[in-house]
């Protein structure tokens, strides 16, 4: 919601109208994001401009249910850290920083991970460094 003199553009980018789609897709800030995170995954695919196709495509590299499930804690994290980055910009003039993005989405989804399933018990240090084979241990 906005008030009168708040403005609809995209408080990353400020090119367009800040919709969904735009702020956790098609942003330029948000797509250098994803594709930070699929790239600590080791993963490479076109990314879609809209978030339920996103949302579909990006658990489809885990092979079972447990890895997918962990995935899209990923995927959660990835959206509350861009999320919370757009309230930072807004509300504390904050500045956009990619790296601190991606830290704060490790972070998170190791947290989220960890809180859910009782077998995980990678170390944040091997989550960072190679999150898919800590994966493969659910």
């Amino acid at each position: 919601m906005f008030r009168d003199d708040q403005s609809l553009a995209c408080s990353f980018c400020q090119l367009q109208d800040e919709t969904s789609d735009h702020l956790f897709c098609t942003c330029a800030f948000s797509m250098a994001i994803w594709r930070m995170v699929l790239g600590w995954f080791g993963v490479s695919i076109a990314l879609p401009s809209l978030v339920k196709a996103l949302f579909v495509q990006f658990p489809v590299f885990g092979r079972c249910s447990s890895k997918r499930e962990a995935l899209v804690t990923v995927w959660m994290a990835t959206c509350w850290s861009l999320w919370l980055m757009r309230n930072r910009v807004i509300f504390d003039n904050g500045e956009l920083d990619t790296g601190l993005v991606l830290d704060l989405i490790q972070v998170r989804s190791w947290h989220w991970i960890k809180a859910k399933r009782v077998n995980f018990q990678n170390s944040f240090y091997e989550w960072k460094l190679s999150p898919l084979a800590c994966l493969d241990s659910l």
